[in-house]
Parts: C-alpha cells; structure tokens; sequence
C-alpha cells in the first residue's frame, strides 16, 4: 500500500519548486537540547550519515532555512517499505521549536533535492521517548555509519533507570543516597557483575562527573542476592565475588541543580544509568547508624573507616543547635547556680533524676533547673518531667532544640539560657553518690577558689543494674573526663563556642571539651570526696564504638594537618 501523502503546511506548495521532489515525511519530533532535534519519519532514500540537511522553519517573515547535519538508522516500515523508516538526529547548532518545523530539504548536488514536510499530525516527543527509539535503532544493529553518533545521544541520561531494562547481567541495589552538608553526599549499595563488564561507576549530575569506583569502600553483600530473587537468570549466577557492597562519601559533582544519577561506563555497550533519590540527612545521626552495621572485625569495615568515614567527619563543622521554644520556670539570677540537665535520647531517665535529686538535697528547690534535649524526644516526656517537678516544688524550665548531636550539645544549647553566672552540669545518665552533693560541691569551689569544680565518677551502687564492663570505678581507670558534675562559670564554658570538629563517640566529644576548657587556662579543681555514679555509658555501647573511636580519632589528624602551619623565624 502506497503511503499516505502528508497534508502540507502552508509553506509547502512554495517550497515544492520544480527543483524539489517529496521523498518522505516527518512523523516524531523532539528537541534533545545541546542543538539536536530528534527526528523520525520515512524517506524513500537513505542519506548518508552526516549528510548535510536544511530544517525549514516557519517564522512571521515567512520561511527560515537552519543549516545541519543528519544522522539517522533505519529500519523497516510496511507501510513504504524496506529500509524507508528512519529515527534520527539533525545537529543545528541551536534548539528551534519543534512545532515551528515545516520540513527538511536534503539538497542535491545534481537533480532535484529531497523534501521531507512535516506531517500534519506530527508527533512531539518527550526527550525519554526519544531516546528509547534511537536505543531501539541502535539495539537493533540497524544504525550504520551514524552508530557512534546515535550513540552518544542514546546513552544521555534522561531520568529513566535503563540498568533495570537492561538484558546484560548487572545490577545496582542502592540502600542509602543522603546529601550530609559539609560532609558531601552518602551513598551505599551494591554492585552485581559477574562477568565484569562493568568498566567504571560515575556520580553524575547534569555533564558534571566523578567517578567512584576507584574511591569507595567495597563490603561483602551476600544479603544482597537475594534481591535477585525476581530475575532466575541472574539469580543463576552464584559466584561469591558475584555481588559486593559499596560505601562512598563524596562531595558532589556539581551545583546541586540537577538531578543525580549513576552512569555505568560499559566495556562493548552503550552506558547504563540509575537515578538516584537523594534525601537530607543529619550526617553524625547517619553515620553512627552506618558504622552500627559494620563489623569491626573485618578489614573492609576499618577501610569504609579510614577512607570513608575519618574523611567526611573531618570536614563536618561541629553542630550548632537551635533553640524550638521553652516553657515553665521562673527567672532565679539571684540564685548561686543553675542545673543545667543535657538530654541525649534519654529523656525518660530526668523524671527519675530528679526524684533522686530531691530526696538527696533540699536545697536543689532554692536552685533554677533547665532541662535541654531534642524537641522530639523530650516533648514525649515533658508531662512526667513536669509533674516531678511540681510535686518537689522544684523551679524547672524545659528548653526545646533541635540539631543536637549528643549530650554535650544538649548541655552547651541548656547553659546559654541559664541566667546565673554558675552553671551545674547534668546528665540522666548519673546518680548522686555522696550526700547532699551538689551543696559540697559549690561548698568545694568557694574553698579551692577555683574557676571550676568537677566529682569523682563512680560506677552505680549495688541494686542498680550496670553493663558488666563497668566493674570498676571509673577513677581507677583515669580521671573523670566527662561533664557530669561540673561546676563552672557559665561565660567561660560559653566562650568555647561549637565544637571543633564532628565526633562520632559521645564520650570522645565530653573529653575534647574538656581538654578545650583546660587548654584555655581554666583553674579546674577535682574534688575526690563529692562522688556521682554512672548508672549507663553515655555513648550507646557496642562492638561499633570501637570504629567510631577510629573514626573520631583518624579526622582529628586530618584536621590537624588542615590546619595551616606556623614557622617561627
């Protein structure tokens, strides 16, 4: 059957010169950006790749000629014959408007040109459908000479997951894309090869590259088969190194304007991409959760440590918490101290506290408490910290933040808002171990004339229920460290500021302010016969801390190192 002659525009009975012969029609039409237009139809003779072509284009003045470049292959069409269809591209230089198309003219050296007018109902893509149909083309072997050309368009990414469509035997699985601020962007997956035709692994965003295969750390995955489970004939392959884990940390490559993907370079076939969904995430909450699923056994978990890890905590700033709100209390400047209670997921344990406080020392009552924690976790409890307060007759002041990292965060967000120039610090984590503790504490400091005071640290008492590791005091096993206990001025305690750095170990961080407040001159007395007791670690116990130990302590060097030297002459 003959095929269909197009109802011409109006500007073709004009171009239809003596000089000029309809040889087929435009039928798909899709601007592919870069100035290439995307175009497909039928042509009873094939030009040659790179053929010289004109687009037609209706303007208000009439027709305007655009000079390019044809590149198409073809395929069979029952409707005009073998080899007559023909999906391609005609690289103009610039990006017309596809619906001001008229046509496409191939001019003839001898003999009349060959005209191709838009049909009248032309089609106008999507840039995905297009690029299917030059994949289609290309997996068909029918793209000759314009192969490397079609090619390079084919293989653009254009937001669909052609890895997943892909009848090549590789696979990616991503469990976690999370954008971590200053510590770059997070990613772990998994990688199925197993006949390695996979040449490299490229974060991508719009033309911008990095590769990461040659950086991340690889993990075993042999959970990760089972997501095979749904394809049998890659489930067939089960070969050990078949599939491995990834984890890579990475700044992003570009500015964060397009949408991120991965490109998988192939060896022998067009490239594969997957679109990643990308989330915001806290990046200290985030890795302490990775470092959780690691062992800290095998060498490939010190390397996501070493390479990973260290790095990306190494250029995370210390947190900054915000303040949500506050409520209850009663201002108290007067007053000889403020308690200052830091909450770190732990929120349930200051009711108790409290309790115990109470009991131990009336004078707590005369003494303003401010009780700083995450707004999520200590709005759950606000009610029963309230109702031990009222029940004691206790001044307390809840303080709601957000951005806090772990205990310290909690304590340094609750000291800004204390209005006495003394500040007690506090965690649910502790009990008081000597009678009427927090009166021979401020007695101890007025006595030594010390800027600050800080108790002994003791495990708990018999009857309360400690992990086994904790059998002994914590004084045998060095001087106390952390900030329970302490006593201090609130302005010299504030002048520290945030943080150095990110810590990935709680216990770590108490110690760094420490050490901090001790590098600064403070006169800070310790006073063996005031004693508290730990009732729990303050960082969450596990085989994992001895990773996030690694962690804080490799980007401490690599801090170090950033810093910018100093030479005396």
């Amino acid at each position: 059957m003959a095929p269909a002659r197009p109802d011409l525009t109006p500007a073709a009975p004009r171009l239809a010169a003596p000089a000029m012969r309809q040889a087929g029609t435009l039928e798909l039409l899709a601007d592919l950006g870069e100035g290439a237009l995307f175009v497909g139809g039928w042509c009873d003779t094939a030009p040659a790749s790179g053929a010289g072509a004109l687009l037609l284009l209706r303007e208000a003045g009439g027709t305007r000629v655009l000079p390019g470049r044809f590149h198409a292959g073809w395929r069979d069409r029952p409707d005009t014959g073998p080899a007559t269809g023909f999906y391609g591209i005609v690289d103009c230089g610039e990006v017309p408007d596809p619906g001001a198309i008229e046509g496409l003219l191939f001019p003839a050296e001898a003999g009349p040109s060959a005209l191709l007018p838009r049909y009248a109902s032309a089609q106008l893509l999507s840039e995905g459908t297009a690029f299917n149909l030059l994949r289609e083309i290309l997996d068909a072997g029918r793209a000759g000479e314009a192969r490397a050309r079609l090619g390079r368009a084919a293989s653009r990414f254009d937001g669909t997951d052609t890895l997943a469509r892909s009848p090549l035997p590789v696979r990616v699985g991503i469990d976690e894309c999370a954008r971590l601020g200053a510590a770059g962007l997070y990613l772990s997956g998994w990688l199925f090869d197993p006949e390695r035709l996979v040449a490299s692994v490229h974060l991508c965003e719009g033309e911008a590259r990095r590769r990461l295969d040659g950086d991340w750390a690889i993990l075993p995955r042999p959970d990760a088969a089972e997501a095979l489970g749904d394809e049998p004939r890659l489930a067939a392959y089960g070969a050990p190194g078949a599939v491995h884990g990834f984890v890579a940390l990475v700044p992003e490559p570009g500015a964060g304007g397009d949408e991120l993907h991965l490109t998988l370079d192939m060896a022998g076939a067009s490239p594969l991409h997957v679109p990643l969904v990308v989330r915001p995430g806290r990046a200290v909450p985030l890795l302490r959760a990775a470092l959780r699923r690691l062992d800290p056994d095998l060498p490939a978990s010190l390397d996501v440590v070493d390479r990973q890890v260290a790095p990306a905590l190494a250029r995370l700033p210390g947190a900054v918490p915000r303040l949500i709100g506050m409520r209850g209390g009663e201002a108290a400047p007067e007053a000889l101290a403020t308690l200052v209670i830091g909450c770190a997921g732990d929120a349930e344990g200051v009711a108790p506290l409290l309790a115990l406080l109470a009991a131990d020392d009336p004078a707590l009552a005369l003494l303003p408490i401010l009780v700083c924690g995450e707004a999520r976790d200590l709005g759950v409890q606000a009610g029963d910290i309230e109702r031990a307060s009222a029940f004691y007759g206790l001044n307390l002041r809840l303080v709601f933040a957000s951005d806090l990292e772990d205990a310290t965060d909690a304590l340094m967000a609750g000291a800004q808002w204390a209005e006495t120039d003394l500040v007690c610090l506090l965690t649910p984590r502790v009990v008081p171990a000597t009678p009427r503790w927090l009166s021979e504490l401020i007695a101890a400091r007025a006595a030594a004339g010390a800027e600050a005071v800080l108790p002994a640290l003791d495990d708990a008492e018999p009857g309360i229920t400690i992990p086994a590791t904790l059998g002994r005091r914590a004084s045998d096993r060095g001087e106390n460290r952390r900030l329970d206990g302490c006593l201090v001025s609130r302005a010299r305690l504030l002048s520290l500021g945030s943080a150095q750095g990110a810590f990935l170990d709680p216990d770590e961080k108490e110690r760094d302010t420490i050490r901090r407040l001790l590098a600064g001159g403070l006169g800070l007395h310790r006073t063996p016969a005031v004693r508290l007791a730990t009732t729990r670690e303050s960082g969450a116990a596990g085989p994992w801390m001895r990773l996030a130990r690694r962690a804080d302590r490799r980007a401490g060097e690599l801090r170090a190192l950033a810093r910018p030297s100093v030479s005396v002459r």
